[in-house]
């Protein structure tokens, strides 16, 4: 083994290094490279900004960075003073299974999309699917929510929900209890009167539209935080009198149906009994023989 020593260095130093040695007649093959950093102290007042999204836990630790030039790639400005980051939104109930996230308390930055991992002596897991948190409540000024025509309609019937208010939301969102799907999103705009509205159109209603509907309000800076919802509205749908005519006339062609049916089997039988079987019967009939007679005497 052989040591190199460099005594003092310099930005000169920097860049890969590797080394062989020599047994005659030839020279051995080269060893793994290796790279050499140098920093040097530097001043100015450049900046770059690295973004983290949607950060978690693995997250957590002590960042610091360095500069460096285009021309001299491993020579390195000295580090910045370290900065800390620290993840602890949850806290992880260790005694329940599986694992529980429980927030401490919840404001208008928590809402957002979130997903997990768990860590094996392999490493860590891909994560999982994201959930999507929306905090509600944080504005005062809660929108109202209207109907038109009524609330109570027959099926078939044009219904449009009217959610609206004088905070200008940029969007409006109505939601239906009981609903996993996603829920109705609206541009907001503003009115002659100075409110601000959004028109949800449920188009020709049935009896399955009926349930209880509310509205939020938020802003496109943050789309996870909405307001207090509005009062809950109720719509009732009704089947229509033409949808009860048609079951009425379909029971009746089929009563009647049923009728013909019988009234036919009884006059079959009743024709049967009357005329009875139709039998064949043969008559004997006597041959006649010819007789010839010869003149009398």
């Amino acid at each position: 083994m052989a040591k190199f020593l460099i005594p003092f260095t310099e930005s000169s130093h920097a860049g890969h290094y590797l080394c062989l040695y020599h047994k005659p007649p030839s020279w051995s093959e080269e060893s793994d490279t290796l790279e050499l950093v140098v920093t040097v102290l530097q001043t100015g007042l450049y900046q770059a900004k690295f973004s983290l999204r949607n950060v978690t836990f693995v997250y957590g630790g002590t960042y610091k960075c360095y500069s460096s030039e285009d021309l001299f790639p491993y020579v390195l400005s000295q580090p910045s003073n370290p900065v800390e980051l620290v993840v602890s939104e949850f806290s992880a109930n260790l005694d329940s299974s599986p694992q529980e996230l429980i927030p401490a308390s919840v404001g208008k930055y928590d809402g957002g999309k979130y997903y997990c991992y768990y860590e094996t002596t392999l490493g860590w897991s891909a994560h999982s699917d994201e959930l999507e948190l929306v905090v509600t409540g944080i504005f005062d000024n809660k929108p109202c929510l209207s109907v038109l025509p009524r609330p109570v309609v027959t099926s078939g019937e044009n219904v449009t929900l009217k959610c609206f208010s004088q905070e200008e939301y940029d969007r409006f969102i109505v939601t239906k209890e009981g609903e996993q799907t996603d829920p109705m999103i609206m541009e907001s705009q503003k009115t002659s009167a100075g409110q601000f509205q959004a028109l949800f159109s449920l188009g020709p209603v049935t009896p399955r539209s009926s349930g209880t509907f509310k509205c939020y309000g938020y802003y496109k800076a943050n789309p996870y935080v909405w307001s207090e919802p509005s009062d809950h509205l109720e719509i009732q749908v009704s089947a229509s009198e033409n949808q009860d005519h048609t079951v009425e006339n379909l029971i009746r062609l089929g009563i009647a149906g049923l009728v013909l049916i019988i009234l036919g089997v009884l006059l079959l039988e009743a024709w049967q009994a009357r005329n009875g079987p139709t039998v064949r019967l043969g008559s004997n009939q006597k041959r006649k023989k010819n007789v010839v007679q010869g003149p009398r005497v």
